[in-house]
């Protein structure tokens, strides 16, 4: 038999995993000098938030990415104050998930599984796709996380960038926001070397934040 005191060992070993793997930045000293630099991490697995950096532009600047939901099951993204708060979104092999309650039952009380995706709408103004949330099998949005700078403070903190590659239907490129119907601002997906780069929508830094 196992004893409590080896089971308490084993879940305080995986807690301390599953937490230095979501956060290797707090075991940085915040007085070194901060540097962005690729980090070879794909999960975050401590729900999240996302808040959007643009020093740029002050009314967009440090907003969160919320939820709409929509049809099927889809989530559309919209900065706050529109939609829904979201504060429980993880990194999973690159990709940013949640869940969707709408499909609940008793095998998966908390319901489906949506995953970023960039799909549909396209525009031909600003050569941008649309990036949404869905369980459909949509080429996925792929992240890398890095370690970079809060543009107001300097503080270390993660950053969320498109991940580049020849394998990938989404290779690289720039999450962009730009106005959208009902007064609400949407994410789009801005590809590498687009000649329209910022025409209407507006590159941002998807940054995961923790909330007190």
């Amino acid at each position: 038999m196992v004893s409590s005191f080896t089971t308490f060992a084993i879940g305080a070993l995986l807690f301390l995993v599953s937490f230095t793997n979501a956060s290797p930045l707090l075991h940085r000293r915040q007085d070194e000098e901060c540097i962005r630099s690729k980090l070879e991490i794909t999960d975050i697995l401590t729900p999240f938030a996302i808040e959007i950096q643009v020093p740029s532009r002050p009314d967009l600047h440090l907003r969160r990415m919320n939820m709409h939901k929509a049809g099927g099951g889809d989530n559309h993204l919209y900065l706050s104050p529109n939609a829904n708060p979201s504060h429980n979104n993880t990194l999973v092999g690159g990709v940013i998930h949640n869940f969707e309650p709408t499909f609940s039952s008793s095998t998966s009380p908390n319901g489906v599984v949506i995953r970023a995706v960039i799909n549909g709408e396209y525009t031909a103004r600003d050569n941008t796709t649309k990036l949404f949330m869905t369980q459909r099998g949509d080429p996925r949005a792929v992240f890398d996380v890095w370690h970079g700078c809060h543009s107001d403070t300097g503080v270390q903190q993660y950053e969320l960038v498109m991940r580049e590659g020849p394998e990938l239907k989404r290779d690289g490129g720039n999450i962009c926001v730009r106005p959208a119907s009902g007064g609400r601002t949407e994410f789009r997906w801005s590809p590498k070397g687009n000649p329209l780069d910022n025409e209407g929508c507006t590159n941002v830094v998807l940054v995961p934040v923790w909330d007190d």
